[in-house]
């Protein structure tokens, strides 16, 4: 009779499939965004340009593109960083071997607390995801005051304000993250931070009581 949806995305997929707009029932995603929230002290000025991706890596996440990207930026960017998370899939697991020579910092998966901190430590979240419901990860990064470069099939795509806390790129186009990666970090090295209190009106609506 009803069907539950995260964002846009999922909604334009059902009613591709047949659904009437009043069988579609929203459902906003808590966060707990007194631990995702942007950093109290300025960016350090001298950090290089540092990307992170806090969620599985696998080919529905479009982690090839991202990894392809961040070889593009290197070219322009020799010291940029790229954060990731030690989640591979099997599907992609066989083709990391491709991407050995980019030098990675990984993490294991953390508690909220210390995934906050990983976020903040760096300039923009990426993910070129080929599609999904809606990336929590994606919602975590822009509370913590990150803008974030995601594609039209994320469903965290609807948070976003064009030029203002971050891009979306078209899926399998890794010219075009990294375009826009090096577009923001031109803002981002001097000190623009996105503001957040949009992004945190829309999410409380969601947020579980105590």
């Amino acid at each position: 009779d009803y069907v539950l949806s995260p964002s846009g995305h999922v909604t334009r997929s059902f009613l591709a499939r047949g659904f009437t707009p009043d069988q579609i029932l929203e459902v906003i995603y808590a966060l707990d965004l007194s631990t995702f929230s942007p950093s109290p002290v300025p960016r350090p000025p001298d950090r290089p340009l540092t990307l992170v991706n806090t969620g599985g890596l696998s080919l529905r996440k479009g982690t090839p593109y991202l990894l392809e990207a961040f070889r593009l930026v290197r070219r322009r960017v020799p010291d940029a960083r790229l954060l990731l998370t030690d989640l591979v899939t099997d599907s992609l697991r066989p083709l990391m071997p491709r991407w050995a020579d980019l030098p990675i910092e990984w993490a294991p998966a953390l508690p909220h607390p210390a995934l906050a901190e990983r976020l903040r430590s760096a300039d923009l979240y990426v993910l070129p995801s080929l599609e999904e419901g809606l990336v929590r990860t994606a919602l975590e990064a822009m509370a913590c005051g990150l803008p974030a470069i995601l594609t039209p099939n994320c469903g965290a795509d609807d948070y976003i304000h064009e030029g203002v806390n971050g891009s979306v790129v078209p899926i399998r186009d890794p010219q075009a993250v990294a375009d826009r990666i090096l577009d923001w970090w031109e803002r981002v090295r001097t000190g623009y931070r996105p503001p957040v209190a949009d992004l945190q009106a829309r999410l409380s609506i969601g947020r579980l009581e105590e």
